[in-house]
């Protein structure tokens, strides 16, 4: 009975319950009783009164007679008769088995008309005042009957509530086996139960609907977490031949740093055997490549995105790619970390060999500027002795053909002294020693020297050459003229060399701040 204290609880609150009620039903019985006995001593005084008050003159043999009455028969009582004259007899009643009322009692009280008798738990006290002087003073004792154990109403609740107790008890040991039962089968529900569900082994004439249906659950419980259960060896077995087996080294870290585990490659590449007694930390194997890294390397706890870091083992001196992965607790706490190593000392020797090449090429890259910049100078010398000579010409003395075509060389020469400059400016640019000279502009004169330079390769791919300078654009702007007109050559020689048939049109015309913005607002934004 020990494995079922809530039985028992509940057996032992079910026999409180009964006795609580069987005591209540008798003490209200015993209510009834002496209330009933009350009433009577009530209604005999009542007779009394009724009778002396008939009689004008009332007699020793009329109280005599008064009391030879049934009403009262088998009841004590003590009634006191005072003549006017101070005579006074006494009459005495006692029923078998009560103690004689031997000495003489008065009220205590004083009475008056409204309250002639005083009622207590045993007796009823009494005084009856007549015409003419005469007194009466009573005395009646409770009569409470006796219990007649036959009647149905005293042995009947008994009997129901053994019956009920009986019952009762029969139902709980009928739990209890039930219980027994089901504690036994759950104590046989192991690990390697069957695959199939099987129901529980219950006898369904002896246990209640309530016990199946436990059964029936604990039994699909049982089955589930089998199921489970072999999922889950399923899937740590392929966790321990995928760790086991990888071609890297794998380790996890707790939060303060610690290894808790190698795999059996990590053990093959640092030459250590994993022991669970001794205290591993990865500043033990590795060490960072640059300050910041050795740090992390010491102090894991704050960690809790992943990082790629690059690291070097202290006994080999190889690079190693530590992947660090943090992994999380129920409530969002870092519990640990996850690291993977892999060895990328090819990879270093390339990015070496890599950088030695760049440095290689940004060594040929300066040496050919310094280059350009030279051929630069000296070119620009003989351009500027041949402009110097066009300008010598007596055009006077030419024809008009002539003429175009001297025009011609002249721009010609000035776009090539242009782009001799523009190749020095380009070196100035990536030397950062460009200068920028702003000044008055006119736009209209510089679009129409740019379209004369452009007819020639127009007239050879047989394209027309516009040009259109709006009335209403201003003619003078501040800025650049030479690299402008650099920039228009570049565009137009473009749009030459891409346009196979039709024309080509330079248009000059002004635009609003905002539809430059338009057009393309962040040069505005910054």
């Amino acid at each position: 009975m020990q494995r079922f204290q809530s039985l028992k609880r509940l057996l032992l609150f079910y026999t409180l319950t009964l006795v609580i009620l069987l005591s209540s039903y008798y003490a209200a019985l015993y209510m009834e009783l002496r209330h009933h006995s009350e009433r009577r001593s009530l209604d005999i005084f009542n007779n009394l009164q009724y009778d002396v008050t008939e009689h004008a003159a009332i007699t020793n043999d009329d109280v005599e007679n008064i009391l030879k009455k049934p009403y009262f028969q088998d009841i004590s009582y003590q009634l006191i008769f005072m003549l006017p004259s101070g005579q006074t007899y006494i009459y005495n009643h006692t029923r078998p088995n009560e103690t004689a009322l031997v000495a003489v009692s008065f009220p205590a009280t004083t009475f008056n008309a409204k309250n002639l008798y005083q009622l207590d738990n045993q007796k009823l006290r009494a005084d009856i005042s007549l015409e003419g002087g005469y007194q009466l003073y009573l005395v009646l004792r409770h009569h409470i009957p006796d219990v007649n154990w036959t009647s149905y109403r005293y042995w009947l609740p008994l009997i129901a509530a053994l019956v009920l107790f009986i019952i009762a008890l029969l139902y709980m040991l009928r739990r209890q086996a039930n219980w027994q039962q089901l504690l036994l089968y759950t104590d046989t529900l192991s690990e390697d139960a069957k695959e199939a569900y099987t129901p529980a082994p219950f006898p369904l004439e002896k246990t209640t609907s309530e016990f199946l249906r436990l059964g029936h659950a604990l039994s699909r419980i049982k089955y589930q977490l089998h199921h489970d259960h072999r999922r889950i060896n399923t899937l740590r077995h392929r966790l321990e031949r995928l760790v086991d087996g990888a071609p890297l080294p794998m380790l996890t870290i707790t939060r303060q740093g610690q290894i808790s585990f190698f795999n059996p490659r990590f053990e093959q590449v640092f030459a250590t055997v994993f022991q669970s007694e001794v205290s591993y930390s990865l500043s033990d194997f590795l060490t960072g490549s640059d300050k910041a890294t050795q740090q992390l390397l010491l102090d894991l706890s704050a960690e809790r995105v992943t990082r790629t870091l690059l690291v070097y083992g202290l006994e080999n001196n190889q690079p190693y790619q530590l992947h660090l992965s943090p992994w999380f607790g129920a409530h969002g706490q870092v519990r640990g970390f996850t690291a993977l190593l892999n060895n990328v000392n090819s990879f270093v020797k390339k990015c070496e060999d890599l950088r030695l090449k760049n440095h290689t090429l940004e060594s040929q890259a300066k040496s050919f500027t310094e280059l350009r910049s030279v051929i630069g100078h000296e070119l620009r010398t003989p351009l500027n002795a041949i402009i110097s000579t066009l300008d010598m010409v007596d055009k006077d003395s030419l024809t008009t053909a002539q003429r175009e075509t001297l025009a011609i060389l002249t721009q010609s020469s000035h776009s090539m002294l242009t782009m001799l400059n523009d190749m020095l400016d380009m070196a100035k640019i990536e030397a950062g020693k460009v200068d920028i000279l702003n000044e008055s502009t006119d736009i209209f004169k510089l679009g129409q020297q740019v379209n004369d330079l452009m007819i020639g390769s127009s007239r050879r791919r047989d394209i027309d050459m516009l040009y259109y300078f709006e009335p209403h654009c201003p003619r003078y702007i501040t800025t650049d003229g030479q690299r402008l007109c650099q920039i228009l050559l570049n565009l137009m020689d473009n749009a030459v060399k891409f346009t196979d048939s039709g024309y080509v049109a330079l248009i000059v015309e002004a635009v609003t701040t905002q539809e430059v913005a338009e057009l393309d607002p962040a040069p505005l934004n910054k």
